[in-house]
């Protein structure tokens, strides 16, 4: 996949996002990528991947106001 492509990807997904509720979005999102990453990595890069996004949990940082501030609960 090219880089254009995958742009064009993430885009895409993006204003899928934004036309539902952000919360349910992203549960979506994430719980598929968990699916694809298990069905494509072998049981150590599965959990070295798991292990990566924990560890990235403080450098991830908010859309800021590309979402409306809806919350699921």
């Amino acid at each position: 996949m090219s880089d254009k492509e995958l742009k064009e990807f993430y885009d895409k997904a993006f204003a899928l996002s934004v036309q539902v509720e952000p919360s349910m979005a992203a549960g979506v999102f994430v719980a598929q990528a968990m699916r694809i990453y298990k069905t494509v990595l072998n049981d150590v890069e599965f959990n070295q991947m798991v292990d990566n996004i924990s560890d990235g949990r403080d450098k991830i940082r908010p859309l800021g106001d590309n979402l409306p501030s809806r919350k699921l609960h």
